[in-house]
């Protein structure tokens, strides 16, 4: 009879550890989302890259354009300090090559590194991100720039918006100039950019900021670093609205697509102006 005990108290501790192993998963697997419901707060995805990626590659493409530029500059006969508003649609676009390898040094690293473009940084695209990017890039463009410029020009009397376009749109002077210059704007910037910063920066802002103020922050720094104080306000905005596209399709589709409207509106405009 003592056997038989002993035999189903030792059946019963296995028993009880599996059970509290089955508790503790259990628990485990419903902390998040319990935390979600009690605070409101998601809890942050883990990375293998971060900030030290994200600012060594603004970093890589300032130093990439500033050495290649002087480099480029000096081959054909230039000053490192020439006013580049007097340089040719050509030289422009060959300027542009180290600035773009300089952005897609970083994310082409992490990717062979990772799991590829696609999934580490979703770029990748579908039918519908054609018409839904293009849309949105041309309504940005035409309708809610101009509102949001409104209160600004009655505080600040008129601003040039399209003046660092037109001093481009200036010098396409040919067919080629055409070519190079929708180029530039409407095939090199949006892929180079949206990987950068809607891959690379905005998935490391919002791993560590959450969704909402990883967006803006993205969008600031985009707007930032092109470096042009009139355009300031229209970047951020644009660069909201590709970072709440990309955060909703959870790819880089539609954003490419705004992008290309978003540069080609105007660039178009002041070419049959002109």
């Amino acid at each position: 009879m003592l056997g038989a005990c002993e035999t189903i108290a030792r059946v019963r501790r296995p028993l009880r550890l599996c059970s509290l192993r089955v508790l503790v998963r259990s628990w485990a697997s419903l902390a998040p989302s319990l935390l979600v419901m009690a605070t409101g707060l998601e809890p942050r995805n883990r990375l293998s890259f971060g900030l030290a990626e994200v600012f060594g590659g603004l970093l890589l493409a300032q130093v990439s354009a500033m050495g290649f530029g002087v480099l480029i500059l000096g081959l054909a006969g230039y000053e490192a300090d020439v006013d580049l508003s007097s340089l040719s649609l050509r030289l422009i676009a060959v300027l542009q090559v180290p600035l773009w390898l300089g952005y897609l040094g970083v994310p082409l690293y992490l990717a062979k590194r990772g799991e590829g473009l696609v999934r580490t940084f979703g770029l990748r695209m579908e039918w519908g991100d054609l018409w839904r990017g293009l849309g949105l890039g041309l309504v940005t463009q035409l309708v809610f720039v101009p509102l949001l410029y409104l209160p600004l020009q009655a505080l600040f009397g008129e601003l040039d918006v399209a003046a660092a376009a037109e001093e481009l749109t200036d010098r396409a002077t040919d067919p080629v100039g055409v070519i190079l210059l929708l180029l530039i704007v409407a095939v090199g910037a949006p892929l180079v950019e949206e990987l950068f910063f809607r891959g690379l920066v905005q998935t490391v802002f919002v791993a560590r900021l959450g969704p909402t103020v990883g967006v803006i922050a993205q969008a600031f720094l985009f707007g930032i670093v092109h470096l042009q104080l009139i355009q300031l306000p229209g970047l951020v905005l644009f660069g909201l609205l590709a970072g709440e596209l990309t955060r909703r399709s959870g790819r880089l589709g539609p954003a490419i697509w705004a992008h290309v409207a978003f540069n080609t509106t105007t660039v178009v405009a002041l070419l049959l102006l002109g």
